[in-house]
């Protein structure tokens, strides 16, 4: 039982980790998308290059944490934040120093010259991107000036003011502002040793939770079996739209049979909505897509599962 308990602990910790490093580098939507209409399972299902997108008319209660910090982080992003007093910012800061990706048909010496600046180094693994330092760009006017600057110089592909991160170890562990019932009794996610558990042995979420880190803007996709979709805990975050069943080869990603009930469960560790019903998943804020593609009484071929595990790879994160 330990070591099952700690198996699961892993894999936990392991999708917290993965959303957190997705959500530093995606410049995605902050807010979640309109919920799709559910279609029944009784009517006809189209084939995949037939349905429509629908959006549902049903409005959920969304979490006081719906913004994540992580959605383009940039020089403008942090100093506005700073205006604001974000807590999240206080680990960050507006560097004088800006990244630079040269054209390989201009000198690197030329181009620091006429755009005033300082050469600091190259970037270890890059032969055209180069550190440059402006002098009192960490004020918003002057660098507004420099951005002007270097952003029509022929010599530059790419360019990025940088910013100063300090990585914390510990954040603030006190419960978030979620209300649901059986919160409490997810011991993965917060475990207080109150019944067999030992104290400590959880994902750790609750810092992520507080620093602003939901979910928001990811996509999981649940290959598995069927997901209902239209439960209390799922429907908010569930993306009709984008699921698909390999099995019958249509748009609805539903179950077909009562012992198909794991990929719903995935679905809810994953990312159950907060303030609904039941219990809250780790990536609340995350929009789920599912891709039915299990069945103890049904076959499946191999080029069905690529395509199960490969769906929608434009926009899925997990």
């Amino acid at each position: 039982m330990r070591i099952r308990k700690k198996r699961i602990l892993a894999g936990f910790i392991c999708v917290v980790g993965i959303l957190l490093s997705l959500q530093l580098v995606r410049n995605v939507r902050q807010e979640p998308k309109a919920l799709s209409e559910e279609k029944a399972q009784t009517q006809t299902r189209p084939k995949m290059d037939s349905f429509e997108n629908s959006n549902s008319e049903v409005e959920f209660e969304k979490s006081q944490i719906t913004k994540s910090p992580y959605k383009n982080i940039n020089a403008s992003v942090i100093t506005t934040a700073h205006a604001n007093r974000e807590v999240w910012a206080n680990n960050y800061e507006v560097a004088d120093t800006w990244t630079l990706q040269i054209d390989n048909g201009h000198t690197l010496e030329t181009v620091v010259e006429s755009l005033g600046g300082e050469f600091v180094e190259a970037v270890t693994g890059f032969s055209d991107v180069f550190v440059l330092r402006f002098k009192n760009s960490t004020d918003p006017g002057i660098a507004a000036q420099i951005k002007a600057k270097v952003e029509i110089h022929p010599a530059v592909v790419w360019f990025e003011q940088e910013i100063i991160e300090t990585f914390a170890l510990r954040y603030d562990e006190t419960p978030p502002p979620i209300s649901d019932p059986l919160l409490q009794d997810q011991w993965h996610l917060r475990n207080q040793g109150d019944r067999w558990n030992v104290s400590g042995e959880d994902s750790n979420v609750y810092p992520a939770w507080n620093y602003g880190v939901s979910g928001a803007g990811i996509h999981i996709a649940i290959v598995d079996t069927g997901t209902e979709g239209n439960h209390p805990d799922l429907a908010p975050n569930y993306r009709t739209d984008l699921s698909f069943d390999y099995l019958d080869n249509d748009s609805s990603a539903n179950p077909l049979t009562s012992n198909e009930t794991h990929g719903t469960a995935v679905s809810g560790v994953a990312a159950a909505a907060a303030n609904v019903s039941c219990g809250v998943g780790a990536a609340f804020n995350a929009e789920l897509i599912g891709v039915r593609l299990i069945n103890e009484n049904q076959g499946v071929s191999s080029s069905r599962q690529a395509s199960a595990v490969s769906h929608r790879s434009d926009i899925v994160d997990i």
